[in-house]
């Protein structure tokens, strides 16, 4: 039997260069400025030693996801998710200490208007030092 084509799966070029579009606008709604300072405002948290900027934006992605609640899913859910994401092999590559500083940053930034809502690295820290409470036992 030959290859079988996955006709559900097919997307074209412009379907996907719009799917990647409205992705990159859910991530950055206040545009390529909210990534370069929120890229800003990593590099000043998180030990950059092998890290690349495109590893920090997704893990910051990754903690907004962890921290948004799904009409359909519990406090217990989210926990889960949050322990899939601290136990995968690049989150892995962070301590605690940094992780917490992408939960902060991401809860800090929920319901942000404008960028100049965008919190500063002392104030993320601060936040940091907070969640140690709420998720200490979850990051071990």
């Amino acid at each position: 039997m030959g290859r079988q084509i996955s006709w559900f799966g097919f997307t074209t070029r412009k379907q996907r260069r719009r799917r990647e579009e409205h992705d990159r606008r859910q991530m950055f709604p206040f545009g390529e400025a909210q990534r370069e300072a929120e890229l800003a405002l990593l590099r000043q948290l998180i030990d950059l030693r092998g890290v690349r900027d495109n590893d920090l934006l997704y893990q910051l992605v990754e903690a907004k996801d962890c921290l948004v609640c799904q009409e359909d899913e519990d406090e217990e859910d989210r926990l889960q998710r949050l322990q899939q994401w601290l136990q995968s092999p690049l989150a892995s590559r962070f301590p605690p200490r940094q992780l917490l500083c992408f939960l902060a940053l991401a809860e800090l930034e929920q319901g942000m208007e404008d960028l100049t809502a965008l919190p500063d690295a002392d104030a993320v820290r601060r936040r940091a030092e907070e969640l140690r409470a709420r998720w200490g036992e979850v990051l071990g």
